[in-house]
């Protein structure tokens, strides 16, 4: 997960909602500094509401969106003058960024997942799906970038198995071969706002829905040609995510369905 350190020290005091052991809802700490980085964990120096020191652990995921765009989650901030219109500009910058795949969470344990069951699943050109539904959003997902690009690096790394490196390599062989909707084209999806503002929802940016919807549909009408692989895209993304990650099981398909709701898509 991408972690940009030099933001971090650069960001206090900000506002730290977070669960101690034995807690039943979050507390708010003030971080005065931050105390270290490591391979999962960001350390930050902060303060209780009665002036205690403590340091407090978070995931080092949890700051990768953030981290990459510069930006706090709202809420965090102690300055009155927090500017809505200076993340939908920096969103507006990820548009096209690969990098997508990964600084969002949800979405980099999404593509793992997907290689993860495909590794216990037969050769993917022998499975039989239920639906034509399902057939067609399986054979986008297996193009998407992102399960492309987990299979690459495992194809490749030297840390792993010679025999799942010679798995990898033959899952990416086969998929090359896997026919698919040209309506879809995966080939497009780090353009499709819906899969931008969605990663930024999913991220904990834009808790107000409506709000994300709002801003990704103003994207996605100004990119009209492309209007209907956008909405099917995120159609299958949303069924993908309710699919294999069960505690965002709701979030994107909500925001799918706000998003697209009375476009002319069809």
């Amino acid at each position: 997960m991408f972690i940009d350190e030099e933001w971090l020290k650069e960001l206090k005091p900000f506002r730290l909602p977070f669960v101690p052991d034995g807690a039943s809802s979050p507390i708010e700490y003030k971080v005065t500094g931050l105390l270290g980085v490591d391979s999962f964990k960001v350390v930050s120096e902060s303060k209780d509401s009665e002036g205690n020191d403590i340091a407090i652990r978070t995931l080092r995921e949890s700051w990768s969106f953030a981290s990459y765009n510069r930006e706090l989650q709202p809420g965090m901030s102690f300055s009155d003058n927090e500017n809505p219109e200076s993340l939908c500009r920096k969103l507006d910058r990820l548009i096209g960024d690969p990098l997508v795949d990964i600084i969002v969470p949800e979405y980099d344990n999404l593509y793992r997942s997907l290689v993860d069951n495909l590794h216990g699943w037969p050769a993917f050109n022998e499975i039989e799906w239920k639906t034509d539904e399902a057939t067609e959003v399986m054979s986008f997902t297996v193009q998407m970038p992102g399960t492309i690009s987990k299979f690459e690096k495992l194809a490749l790394a030297s840390t792993s198995r010679a025999e799942t490196a010679a798995w990898a390599k033959q899952t990416l062989d086969l998929l090359a071969g896997v026919d698919v909707d040209r309506l879809f084209q995966p080939e497009i999806l780090h353009l499709n706002p819906l899969y931008i503002w969605g990663g930024a929802m999913l991220s904990g940016f834009f808790l107000d829905r409506v709000e994300a919807a709002r801003c990704a549909r103003f994207r996605l009408t100004a990119r009209s040609k492309q209007l209907r692989t956008f909405v099917a895209q995120g159609r299958a993304l949303a069924a993908l995510l309710l699919q294999f990650q069960i505690d965002r099981r709701a979030a994107f398909a909500e925001f799918w369905e706000t998003t697209c709701d009375g476009l002319e898509a069809d």
